[in-house]
C-alpha cells in the first residue's frame, strides 16, 4: 500500500493471507476465511509464498523509504539555493556545524564588479573554531564560484600571492610566505622578504582569515572570509508623542525599553543597516503618532558616530551590541 505521507507500507501476514483466501474461493468455490482456511493443503502450499511476498515488499518499503528522502532532500535544494548570496547566507544559519550569521559586501558600485567579500558571525576562541573555518571554505568551494578568491577587505591594493614575473606599483601589498608586504616603490622580481627599503612588512586586518581547499585532484584553491568587527550602542533616545486619537495602552517605560532591545537583537544582523524605525514603528508603539529616535553608537576604532531616523549604512562585516536596555531614554510627549 503506497501514500505520499508514508510512502509504501508492506502488507502483514493475515492481509496477504485474506487476499489469497478470496481468490481460492473464486476459483474453487469454497467458504474459507483466514481462521477455517488453516490447516488446509491450501494454507500449507502458500504459506511459503506468503513469506516470499512479505520479504519482497519490506524491500520495496525500505527502497521507497530511500526514495522519499531523497526527494526530500532534493526539494530542500531547489527550496534553498545555496549558490545566490541570500541563498548561500539562509544555508549557513541552518547548517548543523555553522549554524550562524553571515553577510557579503553588496555590489552597489563598478569598483566591486566581480569580487566576492563575504563575512561571517564566528569566535576565534571558540574550540570548534578550526572545524568550523573548514567547514565554511568547503562551502565555498562547493556552492560559489570555484577558484575564485577576493581578499578586499586588505583594500583593492591588494594583489594576492608574490609573483616573481609581475611589476608591482607603489602602494599595493602582497602576500609572501605567510606574511603580507606594503610596496615602497615600483619593482619587479624584487622578493619582500629581505628587501625593506622595497616592500614594507605589513599586516593583514584582525578580522581577516584565509584558507585553502584540497580538490580530489589534488588542486588547491585559495578562499578567504572576513570576522566580525563589533560596533557598540553607546546613548538611545525613543521619543513616542502618544497620539491623540489613541484609545490603545500605553507601554511603561521598561516595556519600551526591553521591546526595542529584543527587537533590536533579533533585526541587527550581521551587516544589517542601522534603520531605527524598521526595528520598532508605531506597529510596535501603537499608542503614538510617531516615533522619532536619536542616539550614538561607537565603531570599532573607538570614534563616536550619531543616528536618527535616518537610515544609516553599515558595513557588511558588522555586527552591533545592543547597549544596557536600562540606559534607554524614553520620552512621552
Amino acid at each position: 500500500m503506497w501514500d505520499i505521507a508514508n510512502g509504501f507500507v508492506p502488507r502483514t501476514f493475515d492481509e496477504i493471507l485474506a487476499t489469497m483466501t478470496s481468490k481460492i474461493n473464486e476459483q474453487y468455490g469454497t467458504n474459507y476465511d483466514v481462521t477455517t482456511i488453516q490447516g488446509t493443503n491450501f494454507y500449507k502450499y502458500f504459506y511459503a509464498g506468503i513469506q516470499v511476498i512479505m520479504e519482497a515488499e519490506q524491500q520495496v518499503a525500505d527502497l521507497s523509504g530511500k526514495y522519499q528522502q531523497y526527494i526530500a532532500s532534493t526539494n530542500q535544494r531547489i527550496l534553498q539555493p545555496r549558490g545566490t548570496a541570500d541563498g548561500f547566507i539562509n544555508f549557513i544559519a541552518n547548517d548543523g556545524v555553522l549554524n550562524t550569521e553571515g553577510s557579503f559586501d553588496p555590489i552597489d558600485e563598478p569598483s566591486k564588479a566581480g569580487k566576492i567579500k563575504f563575512a561571517i558571525l564566528l569566535d576565534k576562541n571558540d574550540e570548534q573554531y578550526n572545524i568550523k573555518k573548514a567547514k565554511l571554505i568547503e562551502y565555498f568551494h562547493k556552492y560559489l564560484s570555484v577558484g575564485l578568491y577576493y581578499y578586499g577587505g586588505i583594500g583593492d591594493a591588494y594583489q594576492g600571492e608574490w609573483n616573481a614575473e609581475t611589476t608591482y606599483p607603489e602602494g599595493v601589498l602582497v602576500l609572501s610566505g605567510s606574511k603580507y608586504y606594503n610596496s615602497l616603490a615600483e619593482n619587479t622580481n624584487v622578493n619582500p622578504a629581505g628587501n625593506p627599503e622595497v616592500w614594507e612588512e605589513s599586516v593583514a586586518p584582525a578580522n581577516f582569515v584565509t584558507g585553502d581547499y584540497n580538490a580530489i585532484n589534488g588542486q588547491e584553491f585559495h578562499y578567504a572570509f572576513y570576522l566580525p568587527r563589533y560596533y557598540r550602542l553607546t546613548s538611545l533616545t525613543i521619543t513616542l508623542p502618544i497620539s491623540a486619537n489613541n484609545n490603545n495602552y500605553v507601554m511603561t517605560q521598561k516595556e519600551v525599553q526591553d521591546l526595542f532591545a529584543q527587537k533590536f537583537q533579533e533585526y541587527m544582523t550581521l551587516g544589517k543597516n542601522l534603520e531605527p524605525e524598521s526595528i520598532c514603528s508605531i506597529k510596535e508603539f501603537n499608542f503614538a503618532s510617531r516615533v522619532v529616535y536619536s542616539g550614538s553608537y561607537q565603531d570599532d576604532t573607538g570614534a563616536i558616530h550619531n543616528f536618527s531616523n535616518t537610515p544609516e549604512k553599515i558595513p557588511f562585516d558588522v555586527k552591533f551590541r545592543m547597549m544596557d536596555a536600562s540606559n534607554i531614554v524614553v520620552i512621552y510627549q
